[in-house]
């Protein structure tokens, strides 16, 4: 018995982090109409780079990102202006 109840607080908890998540993302207002997020796909295609080399970027630093669950994310803002340039 104890470890049904167990399951079920951590499943309750789970759901909860997980619709929290969700608010805060549909949430997020960007300052910029440009500004927003990528996912690693995206960035590989703008950069043309494999898993690889972005894998290689993150870890040393050279892109700014933010981990969200399993995947990756990367703020639009450098990509914008370094096209603007």
């Amino acid at each position: 018995m104890q470890n049904t109840y167990f399951f079920t607080q951590k499943e309750k908890d789970s759901n909860e982090l997980k619709l929290l998540l969700v608010e805060l993302i549909t949430n997020i207002q960007p300052t910029d109409k440009d500004h927003g997020f990528y996912d690693s796909a995206d960035v590989q295609r703008l950069l043309n780079v494999s898993d690889k080399t972005l894998y290689r970027m993150r870890r040393n630093k050279t892109i700014p990102c933010f981990k969200l669950g399993k995947k990756y994310y990367y703020c639009t803002l450098p990509f914008v202006r370094y096209i603007q340039k």
